[in-house]
């Protein structure tokens, strides 16, 4: 895990290969949550990876509850499937005590507006970066 003191969100780590792991994947999240809080001494919102990921095993819901009761301060499902979403909502909780703060706290970190995008200047800098890889 890559944890930085100026880090407001922490995602925690995809566990893709759990078969090389000689403990189920709770139980890893479990013990990263314990690394970022106790030894790296992390206090931010740690978010879990994306639950369709399916490094959980297990229906959405069990899923969900599985990663907060990791440690997790909030579960995370991205690919916008209504019916798991459902399931997902359904296995989650009401976000309240420290994980409350923590999310209030990473929420004051973000700028009240975004910063003005130079389009012209933005495609400069990509193209620098990327040359012909991606031209549009």
């Amino acid at each position: 895990m890559v944890l930085s003191e100026s880090l407001a969100w922490q995602a925690r780590r995809e566990i893709a290969k759990t078969e090389l792991l000689p403990i189920h994947a709770r139980v890893q999240i479990s013990l990263d949550v314990k690394r970022a809080r106790g030894a790296v001494g992390f206090d931010g919102l740690l978010i879990s990876d994306d639950l369709s990921m399916k490094a959980l095993a297990g229906d959405f819901s069990a899923r969900a509850r599985d990663a907060l009761e990791a440690g997790c301060d909030v579960v995370l499902h991205c690919n916008g499937d209504p019916a798991e979403m459902a399931a997902v909502a359904q296995g989650a909780r009401t976000l309240e005590g420290r994980a409350l703060a923590r999310a209030d706290a990473a929420l004051a970190r973000l700028p009240a507006a975004p910063e003005p995008f130079d389009a012209v200047a933005g495609r400069t800098r990509f193209d620098a970066a990327f040359g012909e890889r991606f031209a549009a």
